[in-house]
């Protein structure tokens, strides 16, 4: 049984959330999840076809509004400003944002990952959260709340080897 087929728990009841990349994976999980407890999700997403087929799953559970698909580039920050602003606007708030969105590398020794490898992966994995701070924090600052969830890879507390950025 589909997660999104359950009944509600209600820890996140009325909370809204923006999830990065979820449209795949583990934010697609969270964005499941999420729903699953009573929040309603903006999946920011760069790839169209999955951020709407996950929009349009956690939709069909019954409730027409419990996720909107916004299409964007985490590293882009009109585009976090545009997602804040249809959050607010289409869900009537924002307290939880989940940068999921990131990258890997494929494996190999960290001298020998090119430059350009590099600059892509800390692009992808770490200027997002820059930009949702400085996109969001107005909001959470007006409304005296909210909450940033950062998701990491097991190798920020594990480091494999071959695997460190």
């Amino acid at each position: 049984m589909s997660i999104t087929k359950m009944s509600h728990l209600g820890r996140l009841e009325g909370k809204i959330a923006i999830i990065t990349g979820g449209g795949l994976g583990l934010g697609q999980g969270i964005a499941e999840k999420f729903v699953h407890e009573g929040a309603r999700v903006l999946v920011f997403e760069l790839n169209a076809a999955n951020g709407e087929a996950v929009a349009s799953s956690l939709n069909a559970s019954g409730d027409a509004d419990n996720a909107l698909f916004f299409e964007g580039d985490v590293t882009n920050i009109s585009h976090w400003q545009s997602a804040v602003k249809t959050c607010v606007e289409k869900f009537g708030g924002l307290d939880i944002v989940v940068n999921n969105a990131g990258v890997v590398h494929n494996a190999q020794a960290s001298y020998d990952v090119p430059e350009s490898e590099f600059e892509r992966i800390m692009k992808i994995n770490v200027s997002p959260l820059y930009h949702s701070a400085k996109a969001v924090h107005p909001w959470f600052k007006k409304q005296g709340r909210g909450v940033f969830v950062n998701i990491s890879s097991i190798s920020a507390p594990r480091p494999r080897p071959n695997l460190v950025w």
